[in-house]
């Protein structure tokens, strides 16, 4: 089973008054860093200045509208990856097997308290956290998915199904 969590796609309008709009924030930037910060601190620092802050704002925007997440659930694993475009980056496999706990994140964190988070959550999609505990060679771990109900009741089966061994 395979589960894409991403924002909704921007309309062709909106794309271009979001790139444009970009453009006018890296414009004000660069006005602001040649003519106010190189005043103060010199022309070469300024621009270091600009380019960190645009690089900065570059990688926010990937994040806010490019990324998403792709859960995979196969037979024994739960596959975790980012995916910029289409170049999926794995994230982490949890092992079904070794699955403590799968619900509300703030209940994972109380009986969890030390527990390694990893997020995999988008903001701007209508499906409710989960947080996915799982135990390893240090510990416990504790991934934060947003499963449909389908991919959920898998999950909640399989840690109801270690609970009992």
């Amino acid at each position: 089973m395979k589960q894409i969590v991403e924002r909704k796609k921007l309309g062709a309008l909106q794309g271009i008054a979001l790139i444009l709009g970009l453009v006018a924030v890296l414009v004000i930037l660069n006005f602001l860093c040649g003519a106010f910060l190189a005043r103060w601190i010199g022309y070469n620092p300024a621009s270091l200045v600009f380019w960190i802050l645009g690089g900065g704002i570059a990688l926010w925007m990937l994040h806010v509208f490019i990324v998403k997440y792709v859960y995979e659930l196969t037979d024994d694993v739960l596959r975790l990856n980012r995916s910029y475009g289409k170049r999926p980056r794995h994230i982490v496999d949890i092992y079904l097997r070794q699955i403590a706990f799968v619900g509300d994140p703030a209940e994972a964190r109380r009986r969890y308290p030390h527990a390694r988070k990893t997020s995999a959550t988008r903001g701007g999609v209508d499906l409710p956290i989960v947080a996915v505990v799982y135990r390893t060679a240090d510990g416990e771990d504790m991934a934060l998915i947003q499963a449909n109900p389908e991919l959920r009741a898998k999950l909640e089966g399989c840690a109801k199904a270690n609970r009992k061994k």
